[in-house]
């Protein structure tokens, strides 16, 4: 091999591997100034949750996440039942996470709903106003019926009804032209000594908004409400009302 042909390889070599030098030094640079600026950057503080309102108005505030959306009818047109599928019955609603017979808890507090739905059709106005009369529901706060304590119009509400279809509320200035495929009737317990005589008055409320309107009973998921069911919520109430003693026996 001659000079000339040494040197030529000698100056390819070279500038190869200076190429090579400063792509490898590009490279680190760029990973470093990336690693700076990402721990430069401050991290999102996570939302912190309002804790506004009082006890009183979380214990009878409707879960609208047990509520259906309203059918697309046309005003004044018999409206179509809404389908029953299990809504994830609470979206919120304390019922993101549900016990198996479907009451949501929440700590010291237990959220229990009932549903009456039609057979098929709706259930009108004036009829959902008789009836709740009847079972001593009176239209109150929040556009929605409530058993008060001692029966007096501005007494505490020992529980609530509403309108199965979101927001939940009744026009009670026009009952006459309204309906609904269905009803919610719950209340929040908190271990309070006479949670078991209201769950048993809601409980009857709802049987006898069911017979006198023709409906049926349902449990917090939906399903229909056998008395075992009814039996493993009041056992609820009582076990939240001891202690939690999720044993604990329905009487």
């Amino acid at each position: 091999m001659d000079a000339a042909t040494l040197r030529l390889i000698l100056v390819v070599v070279g500038a190869v591997f200076l190429i090579g030098l400063y792509l490898w030094e590009k490279q680190r640079a760029d990973s470093a100034g990336s690693g700076e600026r990402s721990a430069e950057r401050p991290s999102k503080p996570a939302p912190r949750r309002s804790r506004t309102g009082s006890a009183e108005r979380r214990r009878h505030e409707p879960n609208l996440g047990g509520l259906e959306d309203e059918p697309a009818v046309t005003p004044g047109a018999g409206r179509e039942a809404v389908d029953m599928d299990a809504d994830a019955a609470a979206q919120a609603a304390p019922a993101a996470s549900e016990a198996s017979s479907g009451a949501a808890s929440a700590g010291d507090q237990l959220l229990i709903q009932l549903y009456v739905t039609s057979r098929g059709g709706t259930f009108a106005g004036d009829e959902i106003l008789s009836a709740a009369g009847r079972c001593k529901l009176r239209p109150g706060e929040m556009q929605i019926f409530h058993r008060t304590r001692g029966d007096t119009p501005d007494g505490e509400p020992l529980f609530s009804m509403a309108n199965l279809v979101k927001p939940g509320t009744f026009p009670f200035a026009d009952m006459t032209d309204f309906s609904s495929p269905g009803l919610a009737v719950f209340a929040q317990f908190q271990g309070e000594p006479s949670d078991l005589m209201v769950f048993d008055e809601m409980l009857d409320a709802t049987r006898v908004m069911a017979e006198l309107l023709g409906g049926d009973i349902r449990g917090p998921q939906r399903e229909p409400l056998r008395d075992a069911d009814a039996k493993a919520l009041r056992a609820q109430v009582r076990a939240l009302l001891q202690g939690g003693d999720e044993d604990a026996e329905a009487s």
